[in-house]
């Protein structure tokens, strides 16, 4: 059984809440989908977090320019203050920890654990239309993967070639029929875009070939306050508060 997070940026209040829940749950192995680090404000927390529980992880776009020496030129204003400052904080250790991880990693074959999509870090699925052409580049390229767990929009999603394809309630353990293909986002632990504040991620039994979507709250007036502290960029301690 997987506990699945994703697009933690460097929120430490939320990765400590979701680790306390899933360890309740008895999980026994860890898989975080990138962007351990960007915008908040523990991003050697966050990244020892990792290192310390063994976590399986694919690097996120944030993370990957966080151990650039690039100028972050395709980030907003408020990501490149947050990048270029996390720059400065991460130690030596920690960057060659995000350094070492890959853009994707495969498991049994069938299934695939990426950030952006099996195609990009950098890719965003956000409708059912981009959906079905990593769906049709899934068959040609990894014909043998079902199951694709991704992040980097923030929003919890399903979708899957299954009949009556659904991208709606989630708030029911779904089971992933291997005859067909399933893309599933566990949503963000350090910066959820719902509406809501509380961290999202996911439960993946791999032997009952089922989901479970979870959300648990955590401190957020005491991570957007050490946002400000740290001299990063007001709306993003804003965005903590507000949950987009």
């Amino acid at each position: 059984m997987y506990g699945i997070i994703s697009d933690l940026h460097a929120n430490i209040e939320a990765l400590s809440e979701v680790l306390a829940e899933l360890d309740s749950i008895g999980i026994e192995k860890l898989v975080c989908l990138g962007d351990i680090v960007g915008y908040g404000a523990n991003p050697n927390e966050c990244v020892e977090k990792m290192i310390e529980r063994d976590v399986l992880c694919v690097m996120g776009n944030h993370d990957r320019e966080a151990i650039s020496d690039k100028h972050p030129s395709s980030f907003n204003e408020d990501a490149k203050r947050a990048i270029l400052w996390t720059r400065e904080q991460l130690t030596d250790e920690n960057k060659k920890f995000i350094a070492s991880l890959p853009p994707q990693r495969t498991i049994n074959d069938k299934t695939m654990f990426c950030h952006g999509s099996p195609r990009s870090i950098d890719e965003y699925i956000f409708s059912a239309d981009r959906a079905s052409t990593v769906l049709s580049w899934l068959r040609l390229q990894a014909p043998t993967v079902k199951n694709v767990f991704f992040g980097h929009t923030h929003l919890q999603m399903y979708i899957s070639t299954a009949p009556k394809e659904d991208v709606g309630d989630l708030s029911e353990p779904v089971h992933l029929d291997q005859s067909y293909i399933h893309l599933t986002n566990p949503g963000s632990v350090g910066q959820p875009r719902d509406g809501f504040q509380a961290a999202s991620f996911l439960v993946f039994d791999d032997e009952a070939d089922t989901i479970e979507f979870m959300n648990v709250t955590y401190n957020v007036k005491k991570a957007a306050e050490k946002i400000e502290a740290a001299g990063l960029p007001a709306g993003l301690a804003e965005r903590l508060r507000i949950g987009v």
